[in-house]
């Protein structure tokens, strides 16, 4: 007797792939009625290439950026600012403050008048300085184009003091040698290098379901979720991870991690000496990490991967980035020690994006405002 195997036809095939489709458009029409989901991406034409920077804010932008967690509105001056206009003639009687720093600096999750910048200026205005803050934050950068950025632009200003604002991220991306770039412009969209050396039809749709798919965005926004636990796994074999917990291990810095702060510490006096040659006074600001603040976050990472909480600082980061600035005659303010503070009454970050959320923005422009009078305070006396 012969077996004989039973082939699907074409029509039950077909079938199939009709009841699949339909139960994906279902569950897409039901997600955007219960729960509309929205990935976070630079919309297009808000960067354009730069040939020393790699990338710059677009001129005179205006766009949106909406995601899970928030919706933003993008606009820029005629300079490539998310600012209001500033003209580089600085007017008499003004103390002028230029930021530079990158997504946390720039204001991803807040409206412009929401950043920590804006804040401070107003903070600054109450207390009676007649304060100009210029924002010139630009999402991905790091302490070498900012460096350039200041050399090729922002010194035009002619501020009398010179935010630089510092977040964990900053020590790897500074490894990149001038001519290197970790970002990429591709039909007008930023992207990383993986996402950059795709194909185009592999591009388009990452981009189109990154825009249109509710499912996508669900799915990538829970891997975002559980993205610091699936990074914290590689932490000590992985030198290119980019959780923080790899600058707060107790102990001598690997050689690795050592050579990432003398880099930064000498793209640091570059910028010192560019500020002062200039009449300047340079002040860093020490962004930190939602990992250094938030207790449950950490506490779930230690334990589902069973690391020992004892063998990390969450202030070691700060301490080394204070202790050189102060060696070097720098004002450095760690803002970790008032946002530790603050987090057991209030979010100050948003979960998935691992941004500051309007609250965190607030604590930094007052923790910041009250350094500066002190130190505006002691200059003038």
């Amino acid at each position: 007797m012969r077996l004989m195997l039973k082939i699907p036809s074409a029509k039950n095939a077909l079938m199939a792939m009709v009841v699949i489709a339909a139960c994906i458009m279902f569950a897409e029409l039901t997600l955007k009625v219960i729960s509309p989901q929205h990935c976070y991406a630079y919309p297009k034409g808000m960067v354009q290439e730069d040939k020393g920077l790699c990338y710059k804010i677009s001129p005179d932008y205006e766009g949106r950026i909406k995601t899970a967690e928030f919706d933003i509105t993008i606009t820029t001056n005629s300079h490539g600012l998310r600012d209001a206009e500033h003209s580089y003639e600085k007017p008499n009687g003004t103390l002028r403050i230029l930021g530079l720093g990158d997504s946390f600096q720039f204001g991803v999750g807040v409206q412009s008048n929401q950043t920590y910048l804006k804040l401070l200026e107003r903070e600054l205005q109450q207390k009676g300085f007649h304060a100009e803050v210029i924002n010139a934050g630009v999402l991905g950068y790091g302490t070498r184009q900012e460096l350039q950025y200041f050399k090729d632009e922002g010194r035009r200003y002619k501020p009398e003091i010179v935010i630089l604002s510092f977040y964990q991220n900053d020590l790897l991306d500074n490894m990149l040698t001038a001519e290197s770039c970790n970002r990429f412009v591709r039909d007008g969209y930023l992207v990383d290098n993986f996402t950059a050396s795709q194909r185009a039809a592999s591009f388009k749709i990452k981009l189109f379901l990154n825009q249109k798919s509710d499912l996508y965005c669900l799915a990538k926004n829970s891997a975002l979720r559980l993205a610091p636990k699936i990074r914290i796994g590689d932490i000590q074999a992985n030198l290119s991870s980019e959780t923080v917990l790899t600058y707060l291990e107790k102990g001598n810095l690997s050689p690795a991690i050592q050579e990432r702060f003398n880099v930064t510490f000498g793209l640091i006096l570059q910028l010192k000496q560019a500020v002062q040659a200039d009449g300047g006074r340079l002040i860093i600001v020490i962004i930190p990490d939602q990992l250094q603040v938030d207790k449950n976050i950490l506490k779930t990472i230690t334990d589902s991967y069973r690391l020992d909480i004892d063998k990390y600082d969450l202030t070691k980061l700060g301490k080394i980035l204070v202790q050189f600035a102060t060696s070097q005659n720098i004002t450095a303010i760690d803002l970790l020690p008032d946002f530790q503070q603050q987090a057991g009454n209030e979010k100050l970050y948003y979960p998935i994006e691992a941004h500051w959320n309007p609250r965190g923005h607030l604590l930094a422009a007052e923790v910041v405002g009250e350094k500066i009078e002190d130190y505006l305070n002691k200059t003038a006396s």
